[in-house]
């Protein structure tokens, strides 16, 4: 998909959200997965420098490819990029570690009046110490997921591919379409040796019409995603006992040599979007509605519905922006929610049910005409995030809207041909609003309900930073070696008992252009 494309894109600092502990975008889940407010924010995310700066073009977040006409006539990036995150403080299903290593390359040109935008992306990923999870992630696609008291390692092998054409501009109109498609595979090295193929494809066409300073768009999206998932093969002697989880706490279970289970989704959608540019001021918003629905089918030779789910989602979000002179800055506006319903398999009847909402800020300066280069530079983001997960059998429900504020600051040292960059933050974690729930508990409460809730109902401070050296071309940035670390630490003591908890993240990169 043209993601890293969109991120360049974006004018705002990476708000402080569930950036470091977020599911990739491609082969894992759907393209919006990473920014689903249904994952439960225990992380802040890392200072983050724009690799290319353009006006706040948020007809282009709201995935409007048509408004890419005013990226640079040719433009290329080639990425090698280590990834790791470690920690205690972590959701129950999450990795104790995750380890990644990935290679992407894309780019865009003209071909006449028409533009093409490409891109491909490999990586392999390592998740150690895995519970409760069986499948490629368990929190953003079906509410039901097998899983086995064993856990282990998992490996896995994600492709992403992406194409983009847009059409020359006739009479202020100009028409674009995207497609992604992404595919990976994984396993667990330990018995019983469980294993899922994943494949995600989407299309998102869009029209945009541009009079003067003002540019209205308008786009569709239209997607599939299965996954396969194998159970037992292995070598041990004992008969595996997996657990087919059908709402935080409740579940089923039994015990089987091998089984095989496909997960069938799909969505639909559309969004929005108004910019309006002027010499030095430039605003823009827009809109995204979004529903993907997943149906699981266990078994292969005569199948047998194990659950749906429905996930709606809609997105609104603003910016405005002032730049030119000595010093430039940028305000940015941004509200989600997403609800997702699962009925249950057994009971026929809504069981799972889970709700997040988010509110986010961001205030960003910095001084001189070009934020790229720009000498100092200053943000804050704060966020109003509030999740609440629902069992209805299990008679167990539970809530907590945490509140992160980030302040970062960076400075920029520039030579003839190269420049180095430092930038600084620190995050707060408050919480509030909690409570929780559980009057029939089950085996799983307090491994998936009392553990999940304990993570988002306790406060956490923590720091972040980045250094980067880069070089320029022409004036442009020709390449760039940026190392990016953020680490948080739970304050008090967990509702399950925990204390001291930690997470630690980690990003090396190397950005040719």
């Amino acid at each position: 998909m043209i993601v890293a494309v969109r991120d360049a894109a974006l004018t705002g600092a990476v708000a402080a959200l569930c950036v470091v502990s977020a599911a990739p975008l491609w082969a894992q889940a759907t393209p919006y997965a990473a920014s689903s407010p249904l994952g439960i924010c225990c992380h802040s995310g890392s200072a983050v420098r724009v690799s290319l700066d353009t006006a706040p073009g948020l007809l282009r977040t709201a995935r409007l490819m048509a408004a890419h006409d005013d990226m640079p006539a040719v433009w290329r990036r080639f990425v090698v990029r280590t990834h790791s995150v470690a920690g205690d403080w972590r959701r129950p299903q999450a990795a104790a570690t995750n380890r990644e290593g990935l290679v992407l390359a894309e780019g865009g040109q003209t071909a006449g009046k028409w533009r093409l935008w490409g891109q491909a992306a490999f990586a392999k990923q390592h998740e150690s110490d895995v519970q409760w999870r069986n499948q490629s992630i368990a929190s953003l696609t079906s509410a039901y997921v097998w899983a086995d008291s064993v856990g282990g390692t998992f490996r896995s092998d994600r492709l992403g591919l992406a194409a983009a054409i847009i059409s020359p501009s006739w009479r202020g109109f100009t028409v674009a379409l995207p497609v992604d498609y992404g595919l990976g595979q994984g396993a667990r090295r330990n018995d019983p040796r469980p294993l899922f193929r994943r494949r995600v494809a989407e299309l998102s066409p869009s029209i945009r019409w541009q009079r003067g300073a003002h540019q209205l768009g308008l786009g569709a999206m239209i997607g599939w995603h299965r996954e396969d998932l194998e159970i037992g093969g292995g070598t041990t002697t004992e008969v595996p006992v997996v657990f087919r989880l059908r709402g935080i706490s409740t579940f089923d279970r039994t015990q089987l040599i091998s089984a095989e289970r496909a997960l069938l989704g799909g969505v639909m959608g559309g969004h929005g979007g108004y910019a309006w540019r002027s010499a030095r001021w430039q605003i823009a918003t827009g809109a995204t509605i979004r529903v993907e629905q997943d149906s699981v089918r266990d078994g292969i030779a005569s199948p047998v519905s194990g659950g749906h789910s429905r996930r709606v989602r809609g997105d609104l979000r603003a910016a405005i922006r002032r730049q030119g002179g000595a010093s430039g800055g940028e305000l940015d506006l941004l509200a989600k929610q997403e609800t997702l319903r699962g009925r249950d398999p057994v009971f026929i009847a809504v069981n799972a049910t889970a709700e997040g909402r988010q509110l986010h800020a961001s205030a960003s300066w910095w001084r001189g005409t070009e934020r790229v280069r720009a000498p100092w530079s200053a943000s804050m983001d704060v966020a109003l995030h509030t999740f609440v997960a629902r069992d209805v059998a299990a008679e167990t429900r539970w809530q907590a809207t945490r509140i992160p504020l980030t302040l970062r600051g960076g400075r920029r040292w520039q030579r003839t041909d190269h420049g180095w960059v430092a930038e600084l933050g620190v995050t707060h974690h408050a919480v509030t609003n909690t409570a929780r729930v559980a009057a029939r508990p089950t085996r799983l409460t307090p491994v998936l309900v009392d553990a999940d809730y304990a993570v988002a109902a306790i406060p956490a401070t923590g720091g972040q930073f980045m250094l980067a050296w880069d070089r320029l071309h022409g004036g442009q940035l020709a390449s760039r070696l940026s190392l990016v670390g953020a680490s948080q630490q739970s304050r008090g003591v967990l509702f399950d008992g925990r204390r001291g908890l930690a997470a630690h993240t980690f990003t090396l990169a190397l950005e040719v252009f």
